[in-house]
């Protein structure tokens, strides 16, 4: 085992993180994918992505071998997945994706290794750059694809890909750590801790800007609504049939979510967090959004040698222990910031929208905040005794 991790090795870019800046198309066969996915807006608002994906030719993915040429492809058929799917709403979800569709995104799904449906991987990869040559902020980012939402969709995009661009600045402070825990080095532990406070704080800051670029209902109603898995909360409890695939439909659980960025995870398990058997199992279903590359790098972290929660609380510098503590405090606080963002976003606007249309069956939110207070009171029972 290396020194540190290498987060290249893992398809991570040292510029853009886990959000993957790749060509802007793929080679002229596929074309007809990369069309369609590019009018999704237009033609769910005519009502007419069904019928326009029902003609698309069945293509051979095979020759598709890059990583970045597959989550291109990827997203362009998860586009037209959740246009198909959610063309008439949740009362008219569409109960199975056609053989031309469904056969090409379950291969390229599985060379991935991500599920065959929208998630937090394709979000962080609908995007480029409007100037190729300027900067990677909020301003030069817009949508390769853009779906229903308008300028809050922009918005939300355009921060979540400056927050994985943010990422990458914590990797020299994992890399310390990672080599400090090895190594037993309390000075380099010290050291790298106090760069991750001070990154983290940052970090939290820009993820309070959502409240700037999104209307709630817009997110909820509008946004989310093409972003969501193929299960009960939707009107399909045995899942989606994938034609000429399988004969039996498959649920995809997870809705795409910002809960999915690697970050998080990361974070807890550098710092050795225990979590209780309901947790892990939440966290658990969060990693079946990532593909198999970005779950071996978190493997890789889980089973680094050393502890960090053990170089902290059995050192002989009790400020290693206060640094340790410091950063288990900045996580509780951000647990507690998304608490508040997820209750802006979701549970006020479903409820109100049920209020609304009185709707009376099975309100599939109510684990949530039960879910994420637990999580945040873990973290705060994280931290050592000095």
């Amino acid at each position: 085992m290396s020194e540190t991790v290498q987060f290249e090795e893992f398809e991570v870019s040292q510029v853009t993180g886990f959000a993957a800046e790749f060509a802007d198309s793929l080679p002229d066969y596929y074309s007809p994918w990369q069309e369609l996915a590019s009018q999704t807006v237009d033609l769910v608002t005519a009502q007419k992505m069904r019928s326009e994906t029902e003609k698309l030719p069945l293509l051979d993915p095979s020759q598709l071998t890059d990583f970045k040429d597959l989550r291109l492809a990827h997203l362009q058929l998860v586009m037209i997945t959740a246009g198909y799917a959610w063309e008439q709403g949740a009362e008219h979800v569409a109960q199975a994706i056609p053989a031309n569709v469904a056969i090409p995104l379950c291969e390229i799904s599985d060379k991935l290794g991500v599920q065959p449906g929208m998630s937090y991987f394709d979000i962080i990869g609908n995007w480029t750059r409007r100037d190729k040559h300027g900067p990677y902020s909020r301003q030069n980012i817009q949508p390769k694809y853009m779906l229903p939402g308008g300028e809050d969709y922009v918005g939300f995009l355009s921060l979540a890909i400056q927050m994985e661009v943010y990422f990458t600045k914590s990797f020299p402070a994992i890399q310390s750590i990672l080599t400090a825990t090895k190594e037993k080095d309390e000075v380099l532990a010290l050291s790298a801790l106090k760069d991750l406070q001070s990154w983290f704080k940052e970090y939290s800051s820009l993820a309070k800007e959502f409240h700037n670029v999104m209307q709630p209902d817009i997110f909820f109603r509008v946004i989310t609504s093409f972003l969501r898995g193929f299960n009960e909360t939707c009107g399909l409890p045995d899942g989606m049939l994938y034609e000429g695939v399988t004969d039996r439909p498959r649920r995809i659980v997870i809705n795409s979510a910002a809960s999915q960025a690697t970050v998080f995870q990361i974070m807890d398990t550098l710092l050795g967090v225990q979590y209780p058997e309901d947790k892990q199992a939440f966290f658990k279903k969060l990693r079946t959004s990532w593909c198999e590359k970005h779950r071996q790098l978190f493997e890789m972290i889980q089973q680094w040698p050393g502890s960090l929660r053990d170089l902290a609380e059995k050192n002989s510098n009790p400020e290693l222990t206060l640094a340790y503590n410091a950063l288990v405090d900045s996580i509780k606080e951000f647990r507690s910031y998304h608490v508040q963002l997820v209750t802006k976003y979701t549970v006020i606007p479903n409820k109100r929208l049920r209020s609304e249309f009185n709707i009376e069956s099975p309100d599939h939110f109510t684990y949530l905040m039960p879910l994420l207070k637990g999580i945040r009171d873990v973290s705060a029972t994280s931290k050592l005794e000095v």
